[in-house]
């Protein structure tokens, strides 16, 4: 009997009809060393897998969770003319509140 390793990703690419951008950006926010805490989330990639405005999830994470403890907003100063962009940050435990 031959026994075949396949990592999870890769039957998830092979076996569902999940996109592979979606899979790829989705095991690349942390890896196994990444501790519920540490800010790895990119919000700009939750905005678009939910195809959500950001204007409205940003409104419900400041109302709802904590600065520097679920979340980081890091303001980016623009190349050259143009306004300052922000990068925000969640931790697992913000992306995934509840818990089962």
């Amino acid at each position: 009997m031959s026994t075949t390793n396949i990592l999870f990703k890769d039957y998830l690419k092979k076996y569902t009809d999940i996109g592979n951008k979606f899979i790829d950006d989705f095991f690349s926010l942390y890896n196994v060393k990444t501790t519920e805490h540490d800010f790895v989330i990119n919000f700009n990639s939750i905005a678009k897998w939910l195809q959500s405005p950001k204007f409205s999830l940003k409104r419900t994470l400041l109302q709802t969770y904590q600065k520097d403890l679920d979340y980081q907003i890091t303001t980016i100063p623009p190349n050259g003319k143009g306004r300052p962009s922000e990068e925000i940050l969640l931790t697992p435990t913000c992306f995934t509140p509840l818990k089962i």
